[in-house]
Formats: C-alpha cells, structure tokens, sequence
C-alpha cells in the first residue's frame, strides 16, 4: 500500500496544501460559508447528502445546494443506500433533489452502516435496480461510493464498469484487482476555510475528470438531465 503525504493542520489535513479536488458534505458539517469554500481553488466539485433510506431527508441540503452553487461550485448530490424498498428510495431522492438545479451526476453511498448485514445477492440486486432507475431517469449510472472491503468483497464482480469512489485513510484503496478507484476519498480528517471541524477530502485518481461528472440538461423546466455515460470499461 502506498503512504499518503499529509500535511496537517491542528490535528487535520489542511485542504489547501495537498492534492485534492473535491468533498463531500452532511448536516454533520453544520453550517458551511460557502464563499469561503470556493476561495479554494483546488476544490472543483462537492457533493452532498441529500437522502437516506426512503425517508430521511438531510436537513441542510437544500440550504447547501443554494449556497454551493451561489459560490459557483460544481455541485452534486447523493443518496445513502439502505435495505427499504429501492424503488421508494429511488423515488424519495429523485423527489428532493428534483427542485435544485445540480450539475453532477448522481452518487449512490454503499456503505457498511447502512447495508448492516444484509446478504450479498441482495445488496447487488438492490443497488442495480437503483443504477437502473438512475439511468432511466437521468440517462447515466450513479458513481458508487463505498468502501474497499465492501467492493471487493461484494461489488467488484456486477460493478466494476461503474465510476467508483472509494475510502482510504493513509493509504491509497485496494480493489482486489488492477482496477483502481476513480475518486479517492483519502480522509476524513480534512480542513478546509469555511468549514468548521473536519471534512472528507477526495482527489481524481486513473484518469478520472471533472468534465466526466458534469450532467448535461436536456429540458431545464421539467428538470431532465442527461450526462457523458461514465460507465467504462476496465
């Protein structure tokens, strides 16, 4: 595994003298000043949390969807997958961020917390019908977000055309395989102006860019969008 350089500020990663070129973002991170976000120019993207489950809605989404994009950042959202019916989550997501005017693709977060124990054809098959109805809707996949163990373990076989995100702390993610992530969450210990406490810092690996993440719109007023298919081969 190949060590991360970190330079550090008052116990975190300060965001403006590594490599880094986005983040992610919950009501965990209370009330962010955006204008101060964007004063970063390393930071070309941000996505946030907008549901989880078929019901929970995060509670500073739309606030950081206006703000975020106010400062002029590329901005997207994302959905945390749990075990409820998919096409109510899939519905509930589509819902909230139907009303702001995103300009990345979508992101699925697969993730130990919520999937529990749930068996591993089962969490296949829902996550597929969420990347069927993604597609279906939006005309792309979502970018997966999970962690290494949980892509190789179960996601690896069904999912590795998909643009995946994956969590390494200190250390770059192993897959398994030659396949490496397409988006590197390398802490969660980040700093950056305007956000107070830590924050998750991502950077580009394998080629990956900003231009691939970019929805394109096909009818602002019924809000479709269409994307670059960021589905690849490997």
């Amino acid at each position: 595994m190949q060590q991360v350089f970190q330079k550090t500020v008052k116990g975190g990663i300060d965001a403006r003298k590594v490599r880094v070129d986005g983040i992610d973002v919950s009501h965990h991170n209370g009330t962010i000043r955006w204008d101060k976000v964007a004063k970063n120019s390393k930071i070309k993207f941000v996505y946030l949390k907008a549901t989880e489950g078929r019901s929970h809605r995060d509670t500073k989404f739309s606030k950081n969807a206006k703000g975020a994009k106010l400062a002029g950042l590329e901005v997207g959202a994302y959905h945390f997958l749990n075990s409820s019916p998919v096409d109510e989550q899939f519905r509930f997501f589509q819902k909230t961020i139907s009303s702001e005017d995103l300009t990345l693709a979508p992101m699925v977060d697969v993730e130990e917390k919520g999937i529990g124990k749930m068996e591993p054809e089962k969490l296949r098959v829902i996550l597929s019908e969420f990347c069927r109805l993604t597609n279906e809707k939006y005309g792309c996949h979502p970018i997966i977000y999970t962690q290494a163990h949980v892509y190789r373990n179960v996601l690896a076989k069904d999912f590795s055309n998909y643009t995946i995100w994956i969590s390494g702390y200190g250390y770059k993610p192993y897959t398994g395989s030659k396949r490496k992530p397409d988006i590197w969450q390398f802490t969660e210990r980040g700093k950056v102006y305007g956000i107070k406490g830590f924050v998750d810092l991502n950077r580009f690996e394998d080629g990956m860019t900003l231009e691939r993440l970019k929805l394109k719109k096909k009818n602002l007023l019924i809000g479709e969008y269409r994307i670059n298919p960021i589905a690849k081969s490997k």
